[in-house]
C-alpha cells in the first residue's frame, strides 16, 4: 500500500487525501489556491472542516458566521498560522485578498458545534526534544475547542534534525497508555527544493516503509511508528492533522527507542 501523495496543485480545489485512502477511516484533505480577488465555495456536508491559511489573506463568510483578513503571513515559515473550524452542514464562502494558499482538513461527525476561528495569538508554541531531534510544535486546533474528531496542528524541523522521535504511534485503543489516532502530514520546505525522510512501521513489520518527501508531498499514516527526518541545510514543515474515535491523544513511544527520551 503506497501511503505517499504527491499531486501538482492547481488554482481552486486540489484534493490530496480523499475518504479512506490508504487505509484511513475519516481524515480528508484537499488544498485551496486562489489569486487576489478569486472566489472558493463550500459546504462541509458530513464533515467538519478545519481551514489553515499557509500563506496570504482573504475573507471566510457563511449564513452566520464572517472574518475579514483572516490570515496575512507570507508563508508557513513566516509566523503562526491563522484558521477556522466549521461543522457540518454549513456554507462557506473563501474570498482571496492576495495570492491565498489554505489547507482545508476534514473529518466525518455527526457533532452540533458552532464555527470557530482561531488568530494566530491562540496558537500554542511547544518546544520539544532535544539535541538533533529538537523541534517546534504549534498547537493550532486542540482540545480547548469543541469539535467531534479533529486535531490540527503544525512541525517545525531545523535543517536537519528529527520529529516524530523517539518514534511514537497511536493505533490502539487503550487509554490512558494509547488511543487510536489515524493522521496526515502535509510538508513544506524552505528552501523549496529541500527534502526530507519519512518511515512508517509497525511491531508486526508489516508495514515498513520509507519515502523521500518533498515540498507539497502529504504522507498517510492509518497505523505504526513514523519518525521524519530533515535534510542538512533545508528546514522542514508538516501540517499534521488527527482524528479517532475520541478526541484524546496519547501515543506510544517504540520500546525499543524509548530510552533517548529518557537520557538526561
Amino acid at each position: 500500500m503506497n501511503f505517499h501523495v504527491a499531486k501538482p496543485v492547481q488554482l481552486g480545489f486540489t484534493p490530496i487525501v480523499a475518504p479512506g485512502q490508504s487505509g484511513t477511516q475519516f481524515i480528508t484533505l484537499g488544498l485551496i489556491t486562489l489569486q487576489a480577488g478569486k472566489q472558493y465555495c463550500f459546504n462541509t456536508a458530513d464533515e467538519e472542516k478545519v481551514g489553515v491559511i499557509l500563506g496570504g489573506e482573504c475573507d471566510v463568510r457563511g449564513d452566520d458566521f464572517g472574518w475579514r483578513h483572516a490570515g496575512g503571513r507570507q508563508d508557513v515559515f513566516h509566523g503562526k498560522a491563522a484558521a477556522f473550524y466549521l461543522p457540518p452542514s454549513v456554507d462557506c464562502r473563501i474570498t482571496a485578498r492576495t495570492p491565498l494558499s489554505l489547507a482545508l482538513a476534514g473529518a466525518k461527525t455527526n457533532i452540533e458545534a458552532q464555527p470557530v476561528f482561531i488568530e494566530p495569538h491562540d496558537v500554542g508554541v511547544r518546544d520539544v526534544g532535544k539535541a538533533n531531534y529538537r523541534r517546534q510544535v504549534h498547537d493550532i486546533f486542540d482540545d480547548r475547542h469543541h469539535a467531534g474528531r479533529l486535531i490540527v496542528g503544525e512541525t517545525f524541523n531545523p535543517p536537519g534534525n528529527w520529529s516524530s522521535y523517539p518514534p511514537h504511534r497511536h493505533e490502539n485503543d487503550n487509554p490512558p497508555e494509547e488511543t487510536k489516532q489515524e493522521e496526515v502530514y502535509f510538508f513544506k520546505f524552505r528552501p523549496r527544493r529541500g527534502f526530507g525522510w519519512q518511515r512508517i512501521y509497525t511491531d508486526d513489520g508489516r508495514i515498513d516503509e520509507s519515502y523521500c518527501v518533498q515540498d507539497g508531498s502529504a504522507v498517510i499514516i492509518p497505523r505504526g511508528y513514523h519518525p521524519v527526518a530533515a535534510a542538512p541545510g533545508y528546514e522542514l514543515y508538516y501540517l499534521w492533522i488527527l482524528a479517532g474515535e475520541t478526541r484524546s491523544l496519547h501515543p506510544h513511544d517504540d520500546p525499543e527507542h524509548q530510552w533517548i527520551s529518557q537520557e538526561q
